[in-house]
């Protein structure tokens, strides 16, 4: 990379990343410009970065431990209806994986949660960090389907997770936010 955007990394991830065994896989889902991947592979570990949008990844092409994978996760083709549960199909590019570490900054999707715990291994770091319901007083996102409700990363992680660490509540750096953090160990 031309520059470091290492410095840029959520303390969320920077204080749990030592967690994760060496040369681990790590998923960084909804990834963006590549923050976490680039944090992540200075460590020393095998990263699949996934957005719908890689094109800020370039850089990452040709890296062998970096696998970036263009991919549409809220694509209606995706899911399967059973009855009132939404199923992720194999068609996941993390489906079957056996992941170290599955990092998500800034992103909600309910209907994937049961599947990133699915993709996580035995013994494998969750982290997961994004904005929870107050934060619409200091901007986006405002719409409820994309902000958590209070303990809500704790209560769909932790009956298959061993809880690390756990936090929501108001930020003033690196802007002013209402979010939720989760750290959790698969069982």
């Amino acid at each position: 990379m031309s520059h470091d955007r290492t410095s840029n990394v959520t303390s969320w991830v920077r204080k749990f990343a030592p967690l994760v065994q060496p040369n681990a896989t790590v998923l960084d889902l909804a990834c963006g410009g590549g923050r976490h991947t680039e944090f992540f592979l200075a460590r020393g570990h095998q990263v699949i970065a996934l957005d719908k949008d890689t094109s800020g990844l370039a850089a990452y092409a040709d890296d062998p431990a970096c696998q970036v994978t263009t991919f549409d996760l809220e694509s209606s083709d995706l899911a399967i209806s059973n009855q009132s549960e939404v199923i992720y199909s194999e068609q996941l590019p993390f489906f079957g994986r056996n992941l170290q570490c599955i990092v998500v900054v800034n992103y909600l999707h309910r209907p994937l949660m049961s599947a990133l715990i699915q993709a996580l291994s035995p013994g494998g770091i969750l982290i997961y960090q994004t904005f929870m319901a107050g934060n619409e007083q200091y901007g986006r996102p405002k719409n409820a389907d994309f902000l958590l409700s209070p303990l809500e990363l704790a209560n769909t992680f932790n009956p298959e997770c061993d809880q690390i660490d756990f936090f929501e509540g108001f930020v003033s750096a690196p802007k002013r936010a209402v979010i939720q953090c989760y750290c959790g160990r698969k069982r």
